[in-house]
């Protein structure tokens, strides 16, 4: 390698554009960089090795396709552009009222709407589902097994073909829970098509007929975007697909409110559904969301409390549609209490232990499936053949379905329940009542056993499987959580329930053209597993005592299957999702039993470690598989196998350059060929410096500010007339409406461009520019450059020397850990090559010779993409 090659390569970080009266501080600032890379040559060579486990972590190879997917997303930014007009929009909505008034009143609309949808959902699929269970039962309990499985087909094909024919035909964007989506959306991110009121009535009707349908799946994680959808377009308080646009809440129609609410709908969302407001702020907070304040707080919190009282005010009243003349009557159901033992601890750690495992199974099962599905229609040409391989594929699980819930029962013989083996205190006294409690009443089902007095509290027949599956999945977790019922339910009731509903979860959830979520089905997941394991304790409490098992009796009763089943819940939860805190105050919530706090937080904390150190998360390795450029909390850079710090990394490093920029009065001609010539998200506006003779950062006007510009009537009546135009565009229409580059806009644009006086006219862009623009210093910190980016919720992030002037720009894209592993990789290994051989570092900087540093401020981009490449 030449020398002055070798330099250029040293002097890749970092450098900057200076004059020749700069040369001392070009060599002190070259200093330091030497000093700086040996530092990072230091850190890479004597870290500590990775354990194979924690490498897992770091590791993630993203396909090339997932790569193109991934670039064809835009990102958003939240904040308003600081400009002129702005000011003039912000100044012209009067002074703001010391008590938002208006925006409590929205969130609390908000939470209105949202739990209405809950309860008509939950009311829709309690109607739908006793449609179809009770023909399947009426059979059953005269054993005419055939009979009850053609009904329970015919119903569930019904269903199912309904939902699936809606999402694949008409919006495909509905099918699954849609949370990935939503975290991307709060992340920054656009997605088309999933904040908008068609996504909402799709889904809601492909929901209402998969619960119907019996599928293994939940209500929960649509409600997140039925939430969502509902916080956006009411926060805005108008719909452009409606053609609405009242001329109120105005003040509220910009990016940054838009997020506001959108997670206060999310938060109601959840709330409505899982009957836990406070688990829906924690699950906003912890995965949602990368923005947060306390006010935010405090306004999601209120919307999800007026969504439940809502949903439960509704729901009190109705039952699949029949009055149950219990209207206002929130009344919850007492848990029977039990001490808590420490040894709950260890039956925590262990169900931990297993959660984290099979959430980690869990989750790279259900990317096989999504890789199998994509692999299978990638082979169908035609698209209508795909949609119908999809509606078939729906079609064909229905009836494996059918079949698991109509024939499994069959093969497990019927159960006696008496007195003897029913422990629940409350209960036993509802028996001794005048009116006796049936068999009925409990839940269980007789299925094809053969009563013996189905009135009498002494003694029934009933199948415990059938007990357990034939509900909707919302319903099997209660069952498995009732305490006192040791004997109800036998270990391989529970294994066998567990294993064919966690695979049946998986195939529906992983591209299947039905909507539902998996909040629910982990829960139910880990309550079959936990039940089985408090059943086996009991199994060896038989063996080491005389009693059947521990009742009455203070110091054991905690070793109940029911109580280990809301354990086991909660390390299921913890082991897939990886939300500590928010799955331990939903399961507290959902439990209502404040004991079980500290076994419930061992097992989420141990099923979280766990699982990391064998997986990503289920929705982290959807989210990379749709190629949703989502910015992780914590990104891990490996290099040489070992993981190193951002600290030791710059700004520079990662940043995109050359930067094409603007200036303020532009002409005609390169505003056009700008447009016309790239996908620029945002371009960087620059004022000359009389005083410096340069040219510095002013602001930067993102591409559709400069689209909705250039197509105002304003401009294009001054086209023939004005050598300089002054645009006049509505800032509403700046700041909300994203321009989506359609043909004739394009075309416009190139008309525009062959006009002979295209370069002689000029535009006056100031009063749209971003002075407030945000900016690091070429040497800024790389991890405090990307928790800034994260945390502020940018979407271009400007690298300026230091004298202001643009060497770069760093975009979300830049800031992904595939993107950032490749550059520092390669930076690293260019790093050694040029300055450090079989002695160590020799020095680096400029040769002796006292050659300047490159013009442009940094490396010849040409000559590190030709050596990469022969590297």
């Amino acid at each position: 390698m030449a020398d002055d090659d070798v330099n250029k390569v040293t002097y890749m970080r970092g450098t900057f554009h200076v004059d020749t009266s700069g040369e001392k501080e070009v060599e002190n600032a070259n200093q330091r960089r030497a000093s700086l890379t040996l530092s990072t040559h230091n850190l890479i060579s004597t870290g500590a090795p990775l354990p194979s486990l924690t490498k897992n972590i770091a590791d993630h190879e993203l396909s090339e396709s997932e790569k193109k997917t991934l670039h064809t997303f835009s990102s958003l930014n939240y904040t308003p552009s600081s400009s002129p007009a702005y000011k003039e929009w912000l100044g012209s909505q009067g002074p703001r009222p010391v008590i938002e008034w208006d925006r409590w009143f929205l969130c609390g609309l908000i939470g209105i709407l949202v739990g209405l949808i809950a309860a008509l959902l939950k009311q829709s699929t309690t109607a739908l589902g006793d449609i179809r269970l009770d023909d399947l039962k009426t059979y059953a309990r005269t054993n005419h097994l055939t009979e009850s499985w053609c009904c329970n087909f015919l119903w569930t094909a019904i269903y199912i073909l309904i939902a699936s024919f809606v999402i694949s035909w008409i919006h495909p964007m509905a099918a699954g829970g849609g949370t990935p989506e939503i975290v991307a959306y709060l992340n920054g991110v656009l997605v088309h098509g999933v904040i908008c009121l068609k996504q909402l009535i799709v889904k809601f009707i492909a929901l209402m007929f998969t619960v119907s349908a019996g599928f293994p799946v939940g209500i929960q994680g649509p409600l997140i975007v039925f939430g969502a959808c509902v916080g956006t377009g009411i926060g805005q308080f108008r719909s452009r697909t409606l053609g609405i646009n009242p001329p109120f809440f105005k003040r509220f129609r910009n990016r940054e409110d838009r997020r506001s609410f959108t997670t206060v709908g999310l938060a109601a969302g959840v709330s409505s559904g899982f009957d836990a407001p406070i688990g829906s702020l924690m699950l906003a907070m912890e995965d949602m969301s990368s923005f947060w304040c306390r006010r935010l707080a405090t306004q999601t919190f209120f919307g999800a409390i007026i969504a439940i009282l809502t949903a439960k005010l509704l729901n009190t009243a109705l039952n699949g549609f029949t009055s149950v003349m219990d209207f206002g009557l929130l009344s919850i159901e007492r848990v029977q209490p039990l001490n808590i033992h420490i040894a709950t601890v260890a039956v925590a750690i262990l169900l931990g232990l297993a959660g984290g495992i099979f959430g980690a199974v869990f989750t790279r099962l259900s990317v096989f499936m999504v890789n199998a599905r994509k692999t299978i229609m990638a082979a169908i040409p035609n698209e209508t053949a795909k949609k119908m391989a999809k509606m078939f594929d729906a079609l064909l699980i229905a009836a494996l379905w059918c079949t698991y819930g109509t024939y499994l029962p069959a093969a497990f013989s019927c159960d006696t329940f008496s007195l003897a083996n029913y422990t629940a205190t409350s209960e036993i006294q509802c028996f001794m009542a005048e009116n006796n409690v049936t068999v009925s009443s409990l839940a269980l089902e007789k299925y094809n056993c053969i009563p013996i007095n189905e009135n009498s509290s002494d003694e029934v027949t009933f199948n415990a499987v059938a007990s357990l599956i034939q509900n909707p999945a919302g319903g099997i977790y209660p069952k498995a959580w009732k305490r006192g019922t040791h004997e109800w339910y036998k270990w391989h009731h529970c294994l066998t329930a567990f294993a064919i509903f966690t695979l049946g979860n998986i195939y529906v959830t992983t591209g299947c053209p039905v909507a539902g979520g998996i909040f629910v089905p982990l829960i139910v997941s880990g309550s079959l597993l936990g039940r089985a394991v408090g059943v086996g304790l009991i199994e060896i409490w038989k063996l080491l005592e005389d009693t059947p098992y521990p009742v009455h009796t203070v110091y054991w009763d905690w070793l109940d299957p029911g109580l280990i089943a809301v354990i086991g819940s909660a390390s299921m939860l913890g082991g897939v999702t990886r939300l500590a805190i928010a799955s331990t105050v939903f399961m507290v919530e959902m439990s209502r039993d404040i004991e079980l706090a500290i076994p419930i937080m061992v097992a989420v904390l141990v099923a979280r470690t766990v699982g990391e150190a064998l997986s990503k998360s289920l929705w982290r390795s959807l989210t990379d598989m749709k190629g949703l450029p989502v910015l992780e909390q914590d990104p891990k850079i490996l290099l040489r196998d070992r993981l190193v710090s951002l600290e030791m990394f710059e700004a520079c490093d990662v940043m995109a350059s050359p930067v094409e920029t603007i200036r303020c009065i532009e002409s005609l001609g390169t505003l056009c060929r700008i447009l016309r010539s790239g996908s620029h998200g945002a371009i960087p506006v620059v004022r000359y410096d009389p005083e410096t003779r340069h040219e510095l950062v002013y602001g930067m006007i993102t591409r559709s500010e400069l689209l909705w510009i250039l197509m105002s009537d304003s401009v294009h009546s001054e086209l023939t007339s004005n050598t300089m135009i002054t645009p006049e565009v509505d800032f509403e229409q700046l700041s909300v409406d994203i321009y989506q580059d359609p043909p004739e806009a394009i075309e416009k644009i190139e008309k525009m461009s062959q006009s002979k006086e295209c370069d002689e006219i000029f535009v006056d862009l100031e009063w749209y520019v971003n002075q407030s623009v945000q900016k690091v210093d070429e040497h800024f910190s790389l991890y405090r450059t990307y928790n800034q980016f994260r945390a502020l919720g940018l979407r271009h992030l400007l690298v300026t020397d230091l004298k202001n002037r643009v060497i770069g720009i760093i975009t979300r894209k830049d800031l992904m850990q595939y993107k950032m592993q490749e550059k520092l990789t390669r930076l690293s290994i260019i790093q050694m090559m040029s300055g450090f051989g079989a002695g160590g570092y020799t020095g680096g900087g400029y040769s002796a010779s006292g050659s300047s540093p490159p013009s442009n401020g940094h490396l010849n981009r040409g000559f590190t993409e030709e050596l990469s490449e022969n590297l």
